[in-house]
């Protein structure tokens, strides 16, 4: 699960500028976390491309063959690392989750929990959730 990352999440995180992917969960099993990547990481880079926001990020994903294996930018606790992704294949019944882009003034984005989100994020407690 990923968002944009906005001024306020750049602040928090030290960021110059609001450039960049936060990655907000990781899906058990997905090429995000077999590559290392962890909640609160921002995507700075992909392929060596800038990353600019979801968009951009979901575009050089898709633009990238399965199986390739991507270097990913990022920065993770004030430091700048890099991570070795594959790209995976998404089943067809399933689409990449992204936060929505409207925001409270908190700084955060929520959703109601559909039955697709919480197959996909191994969530199956009640109530459901946000």
């Amino acid at each position: 699960m990923i968002q944009d990352t906005t001024p306020e999440v750049a602040k928090s995180f030290g960021l110059k500028s609001a450039k960049g992917v936060l990655v907000s969960n990781v899906a058990k099993g997905s090429p995000a976390e077999k590559a290392g990547l962890l909640r609160g990481d921002v995507i700075r880079r992909f392929s060596g491309k800038e990353i600019e926001n979801t968009h951009k990020l979901s575009q050089a994903a898709a633009a990238t063959a399965p199986v390739t294996q991507v270097k990913v930018d990022i920065r993770r606790n004030g430091k700048e690392e890099t991570v070795t992704l594959t790209i995976g294949t998404m089943p067809s019944e399933e689409q990449p989750i992204v936060a929505p882009k409207e925001e409270t003034s908190w700084g955060m984005a929520v959703q109601k929990l559909s039955p697709q989100l919480a197959r996909q994020l191994d969530w199956s407690r009640e109530p459901p959730g946000l």
